[in-house]
């Protein structure tokens, strides 16, 4: 994953912690999504839904 920052701009040290987080929650995930929720330009949370299949044995899988 590559980071981009506009020419011209730094990336701060918080910066660098919520992109690191992003990517941490980004990385493991094989099915979900991962939220950020932004207020006044700053990044407060960080959701991460995983979906799991379960593998059911045997029969059909329509109910009749």
């Amino acid at each position: 994953m590559t980071i981009r920052v506009e020419p011209g701009t730094e990336q701060t040290p918080e910066e660098a912690e919520v992109l690191a987080q992003v990517r941490d929650a980004i990385r493991s995930l094989r099915y979900g999504q991962v939220t950020v929720v932004v207020h006044d330009g700053t990044v407060v949370q960080i959701d991460r839904l995983e979906r799991r299949r379960v593998q059911r044995s045997g029969g059909s899988s329509r109910r009749e």
